[in-house]
């Protein structure tokens, strides 16, 4: 959320970067009165519009939109670098929870095995084939395949909440049905990847292109700082109505460029 609050924040700079290239327009209103106490008054009146406009003649505003630019570019290349470590944990976490799903289910099978070991131990030990040692190590092997399941299924549950977070929802939301066939089963990635150009692949990595956009718009600030140092020339024009008398008043109004 952060990093896209970011890229809005740096396209609206880039927008108004790009704005300030143009006239500035604004409405004027003045109204002065003289008395010399002579019985010499007088009033007059102005409105209309003034507009200011700075000349671009050594090329600071278009280093001010450069940098702007690359700001913007930098912010996108932020969002998709935080986009593309999201999808990496949400990812990681999905696999560690089918892992652990897998390991309970596996556990639980097992830990019937057990069960079934254990009762048949004892009916041994009650026919007097063997001692109550048979039956001790079976007992033991249930207890510690029972305390395994219950570390899988806890685990299970803190990858499901992490899972559940990452994707935007509360922890306890998200519900993923546990492994019950093959058919289940992660698939596995394909053996060989087709990346291309080692170096235009480098050239696309969002960190990349977010540390280049950074350089340019260090840059285009730098030059923009050596340029500020030069003589600044500005337009300044206005065009309305004005004349003696009230504002607005009918017949003291003249026009004037």
């Amino acid at each position: 959320m952060a990093a896209r609050e970011r890229v809005v924040q740096a396209q609206a700079r880039l927008t108004g970067t790009q704005r300030d290239r143009l006239p500035n327009i604004a409405p004027g209103l003045a109204y002065g009165r003289a008395d010399n106490g002579d019985n010499l008054k007088g009033e007059a009146s102005l409105v209309g519009f003034e507009a200011r406009w700075e000349l671009d003649l050594w090329g600071a505003g278009a280093r001010r939109i450069d940098a702007a630019r690359a700001s913007a570019g930098g912010a996108g290349a932020a969002l998709a670098d935080a986009q593309v470590s999201l999808s990496a944990e949400i990812a990681r976490a999905y696999l560690s929870l089918r892992r652990a799903q897998m390991t309970n289910a596996r556990l639980t099978a097992e830990q019937d095995l057990a069960k079934e070991q254990v009762r048949y131990a004892r009916q041994r030990a009650d026919a007097g084939l063997t001692g109550q040692v048979p039956v001790a190590e079976a007992v033991r092997r249930l207890a510690d395949l029972t305390a395994l399941r219950v570390e899988a299924t806890a685990e299970a549950a803190v990858q499901q909440d992490m899972l559940a977070m990452l994707t935007g929802q509360v922890p306890g939301a998200l519900v993923l049905n546990a492994v019950n066939s093959d058919s289940d089963v992660i698939p596995l990635p394909p053996a060989v990847v087709a990346v291309g150009d080692p170096a235009s692949l480098i050239a696309r990595r969002p960190d990349i292109r977010a540390a280049a956009a950074r350089v340019a718009g260090a840059t285009a600030d730098r030059r923009g700082a050596e340029i500020a140092r030069l003589p600044m020339i500005q337009l300044l024009g206005f065009i309305g109505l004005g004349g003696t008398g009230a504002p607005f008043e009918s017949g003291h109004l003249a026009n004037l460029a």
